[in-house]
């Protein structure tokens, strides 16, 4: 399994999952990609982000150069998914913080930000609390 994970930071949102797979695999022949992940621009309808996971890495000299300026160089590379359109482009950057594949649906996935929340609402309450009697010992020790 493959660590590379890219971020496009503005790709059209006409493509989806099936898409991209295809274009990595055949047009652009960077590798096989284990999933995408798509998230929406504020503002831009049009366009939206994704982060790429891969599960290989074509044995390229095009690959070499794109994983060596992307994941050593930190830079980012402009490739083209269209075979007859040169306009369009993506840039690959490296994707900083890869979200981990996970075995929960969605909705255990859901009930378990429910927990965490209650927790981070008892957490808040808590210190609130303990901030009061912080200030009322605080104004007890400067009276006395």
């Amino acid at each position: 399994m493959s660590t590379f994970s890219f971020f496009v930071p503005r790709m059209l949102t006409e493509y989806d999952e099936t898409r991209v797979k295809g274009i990595f695999a055949s047009v652009i022949c960077v590798g096989s990609v284990t999933r995408v992940d798509f998230v929406p621009i504020e503002g831009e309808p049009r366009f939206q982000k994704a982060f790429i996971h891969m599960e290989q890495i074509y044995n390229t000299p095009a690959n070499s150069y794109i994983t060596s300026e992307v994941f050593e160089g930190n830079r980012g590379v402009r490739v083209y998914p269209g075979m007859f359109n040169q306009n369009e482009y993506w840039v690959l950057l490296k994707n900083k913080t890869p979200v981990q594949e996970t075995k929960l649906n969605i909705h255990q996935v859901a009930e378990n930000a429910r927990i965490l929340q209650s927790v981070v609402e008892a957490q808040a309450n808590e210190i609130k609390s303990l901030r009061e009697q912080v200030a009322l010992i605080t104004r007890t020790e400067t009276v006395a």
